[in-house]
């Protein structure tokens, strides 16, 4: 019996130092499982922030020099500068107002001359546009050379607007493009914005500390509580609130933990730099959360080990279990990232079979609508030709990449960039594909809006020469034909001379309905220049296009146009063939469109037409 004993207290001994080993290393490996958990945290939150930064300087700076460069390009600002006239003068403020509506964040739009005097200056208040009279002062003139960075503009430092006794404090930035006449300097395009929301958008993270600084080292914005960083209600400088005696070695900044990203997509004058850390309530949260859990499991693993030997088959199981709840925890984090990386997983027929909570967000239906259904309920118009060639690709084993038009369960349009990958069991066997994808919706409405015509809501000049070029392509591979048709409003110029600009507008405004209208969906309308319009017809021969044309021009001749006589356009036709360049065939559809200008106008002319003979006749 002594000796039983002798070896029952031996054996809880040695299980007692077991258990010490096995809680000793069971606590410095969930330790560093902790660590790593917590790093790659941190280090997935900074990635998502500068990922999520560069995107939204690049499209502020696109979206803005987009604006400036359309100020500067126009035909109103030209004719401004060349003449004077009042006439010039308001068609120019029309434009700059509606520059104004393009965003909430611009506030300002200059034109100055070449010493620094305001030659028209339209602000944003409450009660609509004002015009602003300015002094010098006032003015923000930025270099007279042209600029040199991809956006053709210059951007100015982000500066502190100081309240006004009405008005609170705001950031600003100013883009311009210096104005040329015959190789002169006459002046400067100069568009104001507000840079509080961007950024605020720039530094939002709940897991990180983020700053804002200049190449000076001022620190422009930040996350933190204003009387945490600026004591006295005053900016200060990085160095002096991080304690890093060297801000521009990148080497200082990582020994201190912070992360370095100079956002060269928004090339300011006076730089922008995101520099961000893990935030010390973060750090502090999950350390609490490890320390504890690392706590629970020693004294479970302590005091069960004490008991019995049945007990020992207790002890790896409730290791385990905690195991698990940190492997949750991890879990969580992970899906805190798909919160904002839409993925979608499919089987080998295309069947929906997985998507993340981002995915849902971004589509607007729930995962048990989704679940089963086929993806091409997701597709807002076929494109038989995009899923062939996806099909293809991923048919033979490689990943595919491209933009899908997509439709929410509401109707709304949404644009992804994705990657389709094939996914295997055993790395032989295909069971399905995945996609992983980024939110293009903002970007391609951007796209939409540059390609738009802001009075007639049709495509402008510079979209309707894309399509021609696609159609020049598609025929030159196919071998299929297009036509166009030229058309232009028959003495337009009486209608603004007699009944003003504003209703030439509606005029203009009302022939694009009415073209969209009386023409097919595979066909494109878009405003050629001026009072000139242009239709492109794909697979239309030449006969086709001309009774097309027909149907259009008796339209417009019937449409009782509100408060003027009624109205008549002439018509030029002609079709694309592959051996005839999309020169010679825009050069032809003009000259049939001057022949029927020319026999009397409200008629449509083509090489089908006789001498003595075209559809329509004057009225």
């Amino acid at each position: 019996m002594i000796k039983n004993k002798h070896i029952y207290y031996k054996f809880i001994v040695c299980l007692l130092f077991f258990s010490l080993c096995i809680t000793s290393l069971s606590v410095f490996l969930i330790n560093q499982h902790n660590q790593n958990v917590l790093d790659a945290s941190v280090a997935e939150n900074t990635a998502f922030l500068q990922q999520s930064a560069m995107s939204a300087t690049q499209a502020f700076a696109v979206s803005s020099s987009r604006a400036v460069r359309t100020l500067w390009e126009s035909e109103e600002l030209d004719s401004f500068i060349n003449t004077g006239s009042e006439a010039s003068f308001n068609m120019l403020e029309r434009l700059m107002q509606n520059i104004l509506k393009m965003s909430f964040s611009y506030y300002r739009v200059d034109v100055t001359g070449a010493d620094g005097v305001v030659l028209l200056s339209l602000a944003r208040s409450d009660n609509g546009m004002v015009h602003k009279q300015l002094h010098r002062h006032e003015v923000c003139l930025l270099p007279e050379s042209q600029p040199e960075n991809n956006y053709a503009v210059w951007f100015s430092e982000i500066t502190l607007n100081q309240a006004s006794s009405t008005d609170s404090a705001f950031h600003t930035m100013s883009v311009s493009k210096p104005l040329y006449h015959q190789n002169l300097f006459v002046g400067q395009v100069v568009l104001y914005l507000k840079m509080d929301f961007l950024l605020e958008v720039l530094t939002r993270n709940g897991n990180l500390d983020a700053y804002l600084m200049n190449e000076h080292g001022r620190i422009i914005a930040t996350s933190l509580p204003a009387e945490m960083t600026y004591p006295s209600a005053q900016p200060v400088l990085f160095q002096t609130l991080s304690g890093v005696s060297d801000i521009h070695s990148e080497d200082a900044m990582h020994e201190k933990g912070f992360s370095v990203q100079n956002l060269t997509n928004l090339p300011s004058l006076g730089g922008l730099t995101l520099i961000s850390h893990a935030a010390t309530q973060f750090i502090a949260a999950r350390e609490e959360e490890y320390r504890n859990s690392l706590i629970k499991i020693a004294l479970i693993v302590m005091s069960f080990s004490i008991l019995a030997g049945m007990l020992i088959a207790i002890n790896p199981s409730r290791t385990m279990g905690q195991l698990e709840i940190v492997s949750r925890d991890r879990s969580r984090y992970m899906k805190l990232l798909d919160q904002y990386v839409p993925v979608l997983e499919t089987d080998i027929r295309g069947s929906i079979t997985r998507v993340n909570q981002a995915f849902t967000d971004i589509s607007g239906y729930s995962e048990e609508e989704l679940l089963g259904k086929s993806a091409a309920v997701l597709s807002f118009s076929q494109n038989d030709e995009q899923m062939a060639e996806v099909w293809g690709i991923l048919e033979s084993g490689l990943p595919w990449q491209g933009e899908f038009h997509n439709r929410t369960q509401s109707g709304s349009e949404f644009w992804i960039f994705s990657t389709v990958i094939p996914m295997y069991k055993n790395e032989k066997d295909l069971t399905g594909y995945m996609s992983i994808s980024v939110d293009r919706t903002e970007r391609k409405q951007l796209e939409v809006f540059a390609e738009t015509d802001a009075l007639t809501e049709i495509y402008n000049r510079r979209k309707i020469d894309r399509i021609l070029q696609q159609e020049c392509e598609r025929s030159k591979r196919y071998g299929s034909l297009f036509s166009v048709l030229m058309m232009d409003i028959d003495h337009f110029k009486r209608v603004n001379d007699r009944y003003g600009h504003l209703v030439g507008d509606k005029v203009l405004n009302r022939l694009a309905v009415l073209l969209n209208d009386n023409t097919r969906a595979v066909d494109e309308v878009g405003r050629w220049g001026g009072e000139e319009f242009l239709v492109i017809c794909p697979e239309t021969d030449l006969d086709a296009a001309t009774i097309a044309a027909e149907k259009i021009r008796k339209a417009i001749q019937q449409y009782d146009f509100p408060g003027i006589d009624r109205i008549t356009i002439s018509i030029g036709v002609e079709v694309y063939k592959p051996d005839q360049g999309l020169k010679e065939t825009l050069e032809q559809a003009d000259y049939y469109l001057y022949q029927a200008k020319k026999k009397g106008r409200n008629r449509v002319i083509s090489r089908l037409s006789r001498k003595d003979e075209s559809y329509g006749s004057e009225t």
